[in-house]
């Protein structure tokens, strides 16, 4: 991956990193239903769980363009956040935004090597958070990443989950999935908001490499997630097989869910 950051660095002229970071918001509001008021949920239970503290420290793991956590950044002059992500343009976009703001540290990160994670130095974080990212890893790997966070979790500390959770009845999930669908393609329609595939298109054209997301999916391998995601049934008992305690649903839309566990003082 380091060679297309270093790509994107070569060419940084010929880019307008607030266009494409506004755009990237747009495309991920306009997907997920209600986004902007759950990041402001969360924000709120933060402040009031650590109502006490000004220097927690926050691990964002697949922070994507830090949408989530830089919602923390005005919480206290003293907390620190360490995003990782393995996608190199949402990581090279990050770099450029927060490239002078001493409280956050981004780092081009693959997850699903345990030798990668040595590269965070912190190990004692008083908060991890996840959104929208968790879902694109295999089981056995996402039983190592939730493995990882525990380590790095400082006792009395909590775990926060954004993600697609599936239901478990086939019918309800199907339901479920196509009224999503009609969000999301109305919000496209509507607003003209790029999707997926025309983000990464209009972007590789703009810097003349059109293989841009073929080589990204080369370097990231066979996709090994499941889009609609596990059940909160799964997710609870892999949770607390490692040792998570108090893991519960605190906000739930369609098959999107909020999901909160605590590492046991």
């Amino acid at each position: 991956m380091n060679e297309i950051v270093k790509y994107l660095d070569e060419n940084k002229s010929s880019i307008d990193i607030d266009y494409w970071l506004a755009q990237w918001e747009s495309m991920q509001d306009a997907y997920v239903p209600y986004r902007n008021e759950r990041f402001d949920f969360i924000n709120d239970l933060v402040k009031y769980l650590f109502t006490d503290r000004a220097d927690i420290r926050i691990l964002d793991i697949g922070c994507g363009t830090l949408s989530f956590s830089s919602k923390f950044l005005n919480y206290s002059e003293n907390i620190k956040i360490v995003g990782v992500d393995y996608h190199p343009l949402l990581y090279w976009l990050s770099c450029q935004k927060y490239m002078d703001n001493e409280i956050v540290e981004l780092m081009l990160l693959d997850i699903r090597k345990d030798h990668e994670w040595e590269k965070i130095n912190e190990k004692n974080f008083d908060l991890i958070v996840s959104s929208t990212a968790l879902h694109w890893l295999g089981k056995n790997n996402l039983v190592k990443v939730l493995n990882k966070s525990f380590s790095l979790l400082s006792a009395g500390g909590y775990f926060i989950n954004i993600d697609h959770m599936r239901n478990g009845n086939n019918d309800i999930q199907n339901f479920v999935e196509n009224e999503r669908k009609k969000i999301y393609e109305k919000e496209f329609k509507d607003n003209n908001i790029k999707n997926w595939d025309r983000y990464f298109n209009d972007f590789s054209a703009l810097i003349n490499k059109p293989d841009l997301q073929d080589e990204i999916n080369r370097k990231f391998g066979k996709w090994e997630g499941i889009e609609e995601g596990l059940t909160f049934k799964e997710y609870r008992e892999i949770m607390e097989k490692i040792g998570f305690n108090d893991i519960d649903t605190i906000w739930q839309y369609l098959n999107d869910r909020i999901i909160i566990a605590k590492k046991k003082v």
